[in-house]
């Protein structure tokens, strides 16, 4: 019979290491397949971008939507029947909301096409004569060509019609006084008790013990006053003066150019001196009085002079009053003067050649208002409501005479939509019939305009595409970009007939015969050109740039993250 295993006696030692080289042979041919099950790929993370564009196109409001991940190419649908475009914020780290007015129109009020008719206008204006002289007329756009060109032939070669300036010298100082309290020992030739009342401090005793020696300082020199007269000299292609007035307590210059007249101080005053050599012998000096300024027609060492014309020269009775004593203090030097005479200013005239022209100059862009924001609560939620032009729409809530592009957002409480981001429209340029002034060089219209004022203008900053997605407005360029303005239009003047007679400082200067238009083609301020049809001859034929009445762009409304 087999004998039964007792258990209490336990496994023996060759059961074991079977048991445990059978474990670790299914061990070793686990460890792969649970590892296969629980050690995956790292994943690639992307952030999620994308955008949403309200606007307007061809009178319908639009909705475009794209994103990096599932809307790459975007959808573009028709949502006028909402009147607005709807968001719902997404869990992104950046929003960036931007909102574009609508563009003002281009030669709003002008009627028909642009055109022209010969005429003229007085045109009249003035030039100073002091430190601003040069800025004034070499300002090209207040102040005609031929100003500048003809200034020169207006100076008589006398002095008749010179320009007159005033000069005073500086003063120099008066000098100082001086005193000194003595104390008095006796009195009617007996001692008194001021010895005993005054011993530490003279300045302690009772009045009656003490006796001030005083010294008066010495006047300042007097000055003098100068008249001079001068030219002004300024040539385009030559001399340009400049003018200087140097008021100081050293000198007093007038600086035209290269030509000047410099005034030197007066003399200071000199110093009155007590001296107390005992209680019975004290000096006493007063100040002497400072030199008066040297009066003359010709250079000294107060006055010096080159290019301008001496009319009137004198002494003054101005001196400055040294100090008395210990009462008053001296006087510190006064700056000199320089001043003009009679002729502040030079008038210019002329009968002036000019057109009277129908145009009308570009609109102003729609403003271009951007928000950034770090992040959004989940579920936000916001309406884009683009204005449709800067007189169709909702009316801006600073000023309702204009209409403005809106974000809005949701009040989770009352359910509002709350204003939240707003954008202007711009203004609409003006166009009608105004009389202008012609020059040479003003062709082929008059530059005080052409060609800046006619161009369309466009927000700042502009819509741009995102990265990794696809944009739909930002490939609207130029003036089709939302918020554009219209552009403007004027005539191409070819010639204007006459002669316009210039007058400077009430004497005649010359005249203008403007010549026809020289170049046969004409590039107008947007890239269009026209060719003469008879080179080499005056235009026989009205051309024109732009057309009246141009409409600006309607404004959007796009939200990134």
């Amino acid at each position: 019979m087999r004998k039964m295993r007792n258990s209490a006696n336990g496994f023996t030692l060759a059961e074991i290491i079977v048991t445990l080289v059978i474990l670790g042979f299914v061990g070793a041919l686990g460890v792969p397949m649970l590892g296969a099950g629980k050690v995956k790929k790292p994943q690639e993370v992307k952030a999620y971008h994308g955008t949403i564009e309200c606007f307007w196109e061809n009178g319908k409001l639009m909705q475009f939507t794209s994103n990096n991940t599932t809307n790459k190419s975007g959808e573009l649908k028709d949502v006028t029947g909402e009147g607005a475009c709807y968001f719902t914020a997404s869990t992104a780290n950046l929003f960036v909301l931007h909102a574009i007015g609508a563009g003002g129109g281009g030669a709003v009020g002008m009627s028909g096409l642009p055109s022209y008719k010969s005429a003229t206008k007085k045109v009249e204006g003035y030039i100073p004569t002091d430190t601003s002289f040069l800025s004034v007329i070499s300002n090209k756009e207040k102040v005609p060509d031929w100003v500048r060109n003809e200034w020169d032939k207006q100076w008589s070669s006398d002095d008749s019609n010179w320009i007159e300036y005033i000069l005073e010298s500086p003063l120099g100082s008066s000098g100082d006084g001086d005193c000194a309290p003595i104390r008095i020992d006796t009195e009617e030739n007996k001692y008194n008790d001021c010895s005993m009342r005054c011993v530490v401090n003279i300045e302690e005793c009772p009045e009656y013990c003490i006796y001030r020696y005083s010294a008066n300082g010495g006047n300042s020199g007097n000055g003098a006053k100068y008249k001079v007269k001068s030219k002004i000299n300024y040539s385009p292609k030559g001399m340009m003066d400049n003018i200087e007035f140097i008021k100081t307590k050293d000198e007093s210059t007038l600086r035209i150019g290269d030509k000047f007249i410099t005034l030197k101080p007066s003399g200071d005053g000199r110093k009155g001196v007590v001296n107390v050599i005992n209680y019975s012998n004290v000096e006493v000096k007063h100040g002497d009085k400072g030199e008066d300024f040297k009066v003359s027609a010709s250079s000294n060492n107060y006055v010096s002079f080159s290019g301008v014309k001496l009319t009137e020269w004198q002494q003054l009775n101005n001196a400055q009053k040294g100090g008395e004593g210990c009462k008053t203090p001296n006087k510190l030097p006064i700056m000199g003067k320089v001043s003009l005479g009679k002729d502040k200013r030079i008038k210019y005239e002329t009968d002036s050649l000019a057109i009277n022209a129908n145009f009308g100059l570009a609109g102003d862009a729609g403003e271009s208002v951007v928000k950034m924001l770090e992040k959004l609560p989940a579920e936000t939620q916001l309406k884009l409501v683009p204005v449709k032009s800067n007189t169709e729409g909702m009316p801006c809530t600073d000023n309702i005479a204009r209409t403005c592009s809106y974000i809005y957002i949701k009040d989770d409480k009352t359910g509002e939509w709350k204003p939240f981001v707003s954008a202007g429209s711009g203004i609409d340029g003006w166009g009608g019939t105004d009389i202008l002034p012609v020059e040479e060089g003003d062709l082929p219209f008059p530059r005080v305009y052409f060609p800046y004022a006619f161009r369309y203008a466009q927000p700042v900053p502009s819509l741009t595409a995102g990265a990794a997605y696809k944009s739909y407005i930002a490939n609207k360029k130029g003036s089709n970009m939302p918020g554009a303005s219209g552009e403007g239009a004027h005539p191409i003047v070819t010639h204007v007939e006459g002669n316009a007679v210039h007058w400077i400082n009430g004497k005649r200067t010359g005249n203008e015969p403007l010549k026809p238009l020289a170049n046969d083609k004409i590039m107008c301020f947007d890239g269009a050109s026209f060719s003469n049809p008879n080179p080499g001859k005056p235009w026989d034929q009205p051309t024109y740039c732009g057309f009246g009445e141009t409409k600006g762009q309607p404004g959007a409304v796009v939200i990134s993250w």
